[in-house]
């Protein structure tokens, strides 16, 4: 199901901390945006495509807009960072080889990596600073594209990779 997000007018995107024991509407979803995820704590399962892909700490995955995902199962105590990015901001700063995967809609590699106690301590701050921006479009959106780069090197510099296992056909 494609799913409108409901972005403020002015904002390139959007981020917000979720805490799942009180999030109780999940479903098989996509939308425009590129989105990526940073589980802080507790445990979780996504299912991207036709792979499940264990989250725990330190866990970021990208999401892309062509790509189908549910949340299948978390912790009581699992706590993640979610962060969309609209288009527009994706093509804007998006210019360098090694950024150009993120204007893929549907790539055929799963970006789903475990990051370092450091980077993970990071990126939260900074996810926090740019989430309690939303008042000011132009800090927002400058965060934004910061934060997005940002969530990418470590990503590319990151070296674990998560559990995951393929989801036999017939249960599609």
């Amino acid at each position: 199901m494609k799913e409108i997000l409901q972005i403020p007018p002015g904002l390139d995107g959007a981020a917000w901390h979720m805490e799942f024991a009180r999030r109780n509407r999940h479903y098989l979803h996509r939308h425009d945006e590129l989105e990526v995820n940073l589980v802080l704590q507790g445990r979780g399962k996504y299912l991207l495509a036709d792979r499940t892909y264990d989250l725990t700490r330190c866990t970021q995955i990208w999401l892309f807009p062509e790509q189908n995902h549910l949340l299948l199962e978390f912790s009581p105590e699992f706590q993640m960072w979610v962060l969309v990015f609209k288009p527009a901001l994706v093509q804007r700063a998006c210019t360098t080889d090694a950024t150009r995967p993120l204007l893929e809609l549907n790539p055929a590699t799963a970006y789903c990596k475990e990051l370092t106690e450091e980077q993970t301590r990071r990126l939260h701050h900074l996810f926090r600073e740019v989430s309690d921006a939303a008042t000011d479009p132009a800090r927002h959106n400058a965060g934004l594209a910061y934060a997005m780069l940002t969530a990418w090197h470590a990503q590319l510099t990151a070296d674990k990779i998560p559990g995951h296992a393929d989801i036999h056909p017939a249960v599609e």
